[in-house]
């Protein structure tokens, strides 16, 4: 028969392994931008991400008014010229990221391989700038989707 410290020790390492076990699906399912990778030739996708299926984007960095984008293959959204902010929606807290649009942008949704694309599909090339955590990171040039 045990006595009553090796119950409470069984008990506490199931529950830490339990809790171990719940975090790591948490993060599992969180989430994350794929693309772009550092010194990428692929000059036609913004970002790639995954596991998400609702995205905030507003012009304002507290979210104030805010356009639900829901991705799907095919989706297009119009962007007009503006700062703007955008963030997954998901269970922890988020990295808001920033970007900038000078022109008018049209961008599309592609669903490649379990995993969405940001395309440029207007009929000229976009000077992107990239920020995290409002610093400046870079740059990209992205050609449109038929160049």
């Amino acid at each position: 028969m045990m006595n009553k410290k090796q119950i409470i020790t069984i008990d506490f390492i199931l529950v830490i392994g339990t809790i171990i076990v719940v975090a790591s699906l948490i993060k599992y399912s969180e989430p994350f931008i794929v693309a772009p990778i550092s010194n990428t030739k692929n000059t036609n996708i913004l970002f790639e991400f995954e596991k998400t299926n609702l995205i905030l984007v507003s012009q304002d960095v507290n979210f104030k008014s805010i356009k639900e984008i829901h991705p799907k293959d095919n989706l297009m959204i119009n962007l007009k010229p503006g700062k703007y902010y955008w963030e997954f929606v998901n269970i922890s807290d988020n990295e808001i990221k920033e970007f900038s649009i000078l022109s008018k942008v049209d961008l599309k949704f592609v669903d490649k391989d379990d995993k969405f694309e940001v395309v440029n599909v207007g009929d000229t090339k976009l000077n992107v700038k990239l920020y995290n955590h409002g610093e400046f990171t870079g740059n990209i040039i992205l050609n449109t989707e038929n160049e």
